[in-house]
């Protein structure tokens, strides 16, 4: 009779406990820069990554392709309402900009700000729509975050590098470390070659707190030509500046709480100032932070405070459509009635 060798049986991947797993991929940021979030549609990526990030520090930007998840109450940007990624592109310009300040303030070893989370949910998706400012904001987080105390969770159904427009450029995710998703919800930690399986029975409770105290905002950035000699120390020229692509600066209309503006303001005097390249015919514009003590009267989500505001400061009525969120039909109106108001 054949007597063949016993079946091995495969061990069991060590498993980690809710508050191991949350330290690794919250706490340990110059080992665990960046979660790569891996699973098919309905295996709760944005679940897991909620729950992850309710226990994160510092700010957070989410930028998705859908619009059926809640991220704990924090707002996201996502498509706009003609099914175009206008306001995604906007605000990865936005966050390049960032980035590149914070480069530039490591360099010369100056404080680079608080820590800021950018979350990509679907990133194959928006990699496609959004080039080349997405893959720009990627791959230089993804290398040089960690000194910027910039990190990435990205959320995706694949972790092809062609699918993710990284074909090539496979070591761009070197700093990653991966959690699998399955359909059953189990989940596990790839760390290097060794796998962990993960406690997730407290996930779905974790999801449910909330993150909106957590928003990251640009620092709100009006355009202003420096055409008087009371501007003092003078801005530097744009054409100085290092540039990554089109600028277009977006108000957006959850404005900043005065506790925050104090802190934005205290940012951008740091930043780079950026000339928007759309503007060919003033190539001297430069762009300065809100300094007026009248913003502090402007209450986050108040659309009129904030359109009031740039009437006075002399905004023309289009661009003011152009920069705030909202209905040009009914943001006209209200501009012509604030001008009429003789509040110019």
């Amino acid at each position: 009779m054949e007597r063949r060798p016993p079946a091995q049986v495969e061990a069991s991947p060590p498993r980690l406990a809710r508050q191991q797993w949350l330290d690794i991929l919250n706490n340990q940021p110059d080992q665990v820069p960046h979660v790569f979030i891996i699973g098919p549609t309905g295996s709760g990526k944005t679940t897991f990554a909620t729950a992850m990030l309710a226990e994160r520090s510092g700010r957070i930007v989410v930028l998705t392709a859908k619009t059926d998840d809640s991220w704990g109450g924090l707002p996201f940007v996502s498509i706009d309402d003609t099914g175009t990624y206008t306001a995604m592109q906007a605000m990865f310009d936005q966050l390049d900009t960032d980035v590149r300040a914070r480069l530039v303030a490591s360099k010369n070893k100056q404080p680079v700000g608080k820590p800021l989370t950018i979350v990509l949910d679907d990133y194959a998706v928006i990699a496609k729509e959004c080039k080349p400012v997405a893959a720009q904001v990627f791959k230089l987080v993804a290398r040089l975050g960690r000194s910027m105390r910039v990190r990435l969770v990205v959320l995706s159904t694949t972790g092809r590098v062609k699918s993710l427009d990284l074909e090539g450029e496979g070591d761009t995710l070197t700093n990653f470390i991966s959690v699998e998703l399955n359909r059953q919800r189990e989940a596990s930690l790839v760390w290097d070659t060794q796998r962990y399986q993960l406690d997730t029975a407290h996930v779905p409770s974790g999801a449910r707190q909330s993150l909106a105290a957590k928003q990251w905002m640009p620092p709100m950035m009006v355009s202003s030509v420096f055409d008087s000699p009371s501007h003092s120390p003078a801005p530097r020229r744009a054409a100085d500046m290092p540039r990554a692509g089109v600028r277009r600066y977006e108000l957006l209309d959850q404005l900043l709480t005065p506790a925050e503006q104090q802190s934005s303001r205290a940012h951008a005097a740091s930043m780079v100032d950026f000339a928007d390249a759309e503007q060919s015919e003033h190539p001297e514009r430069e762009f300065s932070a809100l300094q007026s003590t009248e913003q502090s009267t402007i209450l986050p989500g108040d659309r009129e405070a904030l359109v009031r505001f740039l009437v006075r400061q002399g905004w023309s009525a289009n661009d003011i459509v152009k920069n705030v969120k909202g209905d040009s039909s009914t943001l006209y109106p209200l501009i012509a009635r604030l001008k009429n108001e003789g509040n110019v």
